[in-house]
């Protein structure tokens, strides 16, 4: 995707490699090389379109993955906030790509003082003698199904910690040189962004699902297994989609609106809604 005429755009400048510095959030990460780019331009946490303002701005694509394959390793460990189900996801992940994690955080207290992996759950992820840790000595990732919880983490970070999470993608997952994609994204196993694609922050994208060339994805947007977004689809902010469903090329798919496993979308679908079949219809 190419910036067009008037529109704002967000511009990536390597970061330099200094011991002891980071660079200030928002943040682009590629997990798949350890990789962290710097954006620069404006920069608005509180904008539900996140990081892109990807209605209403775009992105210089080709110079972010420019950036993305030329910028230095990460070196910071990372903390994993969630030790079930999509947390374990992520510890595959990082581990896969040879990221040190120091250890999950998580509510569930009788997980505490227990090892996943070779990898400690120390403690809740609220508490204060961990967070102190991320964004000078570790790095954090918020690895959870539930949109409000990982919404609340993320903003958590931002505000007690001044930073945000890094992208989780498997080194089996593929994205293109032209893809765009924001921070704390978890890409599984298989996964496939396509060209000029661009994947906004916080979503799951789970094993073998494929975002087809020119798809913009919002934030905090789940697609599960299988299913893939055709050409030029649009699913916007919060949207859920199942396992096993196809979105065809050029549908919008409104905020916070659910897909059913195994649907077909042919139409949009209007904000909210949940929808369920082939033809997918509002239930």
């Amino acid at each position: 995707m190419r910036t067009g005429k008037g529109q704002p755009a967000f511009w990536v400048k390597i970061a330099q490699n200094v011991p002891g510095s980071r660079p200030q959030a928002p943040v682009v990460s590629h997990a798949k090389y350890g990789h962290i780019a710097k954006l620069q331009g404006n920069q608005n946490y509180g904008n539900e379109c996140g990081l892109y303002g990807w209605k209403t701005a775009t992105h210089n694509l080709s110079t972010c993955n420019l950036a993305i394959r030329n910028l230095f390793s990460m070196e910071n460990p990372v903390i994993i906030f969630g030790a079930k189900g999509l947390g374990r996801v992520a510890l595959d992940i990082f581990q896969s790509n040879g990221v040190v994690v120091y250890g999950l955080l998580d509510d569930d207290k009788t997980l505490y003082s227990t090892d996943i992996q070779n990898v400690p759950v120390l403690g809740s992820p609220d508490d204060d003698g961990f967070l102190k840790l991320i964004g000078k000595k570790c790095e954090a990732f918020v690895a959870t199904d539930d949109n409000k919880l990982r919404r609340h983490l993320t903003e958590m970070l931002n505000e007690r910690r001044k930073t945000m999470p890094v992208n989780a993608v498997h080194n089996l997952a593929h994205i293109a040189p032209s893809a765009g994609i924001g921070h704390g994204n978890l890409l599984a196993a298989g996964v496939v962004v396509g060209s000029a694609a661009v994947l906004g922050s916080h979503c799951v994208l789970h094993t073998g699902c494929a975002v087809d060339y020119e798809s913009r994805l919002g934030d905090y947007v789940q697609v599960g297994a299988g299913s893939v977004i055709g050409s030029g689809a649009t699913v916007e902010n919060g949207v859920f989609i199942g396992s096993g469903v196809t979105v065809v090329p050029g549908v919008t798919i409104g905020k916070n609106a659910r897909v059913g496993a195994g649907s077909v979308v042919i139409e949009n679908i209007k904000a909210g809604a949940t929808v369920f079949g082939n033809p997918a219809k509002a239930v």
